[in-house]
């Protein structure tokens, strides 16, 4: 993806809740550590940095959202109990 503005679109095709956040990262795809109690990962560490989020949406709900994003790594990340965990995420990059 070329720096500035994306927007991103998802469609919650699944039968359960969902949100997606958008986090720079250098850590691969499952390597953000998940606190056992929660199943979710913490997004204020300082590890890491959560650009920005689609809130909990719906099945069969679809939402936008608009980024300037800088180069860099990123990923993308449901942090819904245990969804990270089983795979819900996928890493891309920003280049100048």
């Amino acid at each position: 993806v070329k720096a500035g503005p994306v927007t991103f679109t998802f469609k919650n095709v699944g039968t359960q809740t969902h949100e997606m956040l958008v986090v720079r990262t250098d850590l691969a795809v499952g390597a953000l550590p998940v606190d056992p109690i929660t199943r979710k990962f913490n997004e204020e560490s300082s590890e890491w940095q959560v650009i920005d989020e689609i809130s909990e949406y719906e099945p069969g709900e679809v939402k936008d959202l608009t980024l300037d994003l800088a180069p860099g790594k990123y990923q993308l990340v449901c942090n819904i109990e245990g969804h990270y965990q089983f795979g819900m995420a996928t890493a891309f990059e920003v280049d100048s």
